[in-house]
């Protein structure tokens, strides 16, 4: 059996547990419908009564567990989305900082600078550094909830355009 099969049997089991036993229940609900000639109206409403409620309890359930895997497949694909967008941000703050400490570097051999100006660009620096920490924590906080599927992207952005 896959992982995913065990993964999802593990996290529904109850659910597939309680479906499976509304479905026994409305199989003997419509056989004692079937098999009982002579039974009053007071049977006859209680045995709809309990085969309309565990048809909706059973539906419920099914529903239920249909809807929180589209929810979790819908929550990662969303947290790729963002993922791919703060790491595009990254490799655009990464590359700023790198033109701004070759600019100052340069500014630097050649005696050009001022002062001032390097106080700037070092504060620019700085806080380009800052962004970039901004932007690795939030990649760390998405790849708690995304996980491998972060990773895989990862590779595939370091494939197609290494630093």
């Amino acid at each position: 059996m896959a992982d995913k099969d065990k993964s999802f049997l593990r996290e529904h089991w109850l659910s597939i547990l309680l479906t499976v036993l509304m479905v026994v229940i409305i199989s003997a609900m419509i056989w004692l419908i079937a098999t009982n000639k002579e039974q009053s109206p007071r049977e006859a409403a209680l045995e709809a009564f309990l085969l309309t409620a565990a048809s909706g309890v059973g539906s419920f359930l099914i529903t239920k567990i249909y809807a929180d895997e589209s929810y979790s497949q819908s929550m990662r694909d969303h947290g790729v989305q963002i993922a791919s967008g703060i790491m595009v941000l990254k490799r655009q703050i990464e590359g700023l900082a790198d033109w701004v400490a070759g600019k100052r570097t340069m500014l630097s051999s050649n005696g050009s600078i001022r002062g001032e100006v390097d106080a700037y660009l070092e504060h620019v620096e700085q806080t380009l550094d800052g962004f970039r920490g901004l932007t690795e924590a939030a990649l760390g906080g998405i790849a708690g909830v995304i996980g491998a599927a972060l990773a895989e992207y990862d590779a595939v952005m370091n494939q197609i355009s290494p630093d």
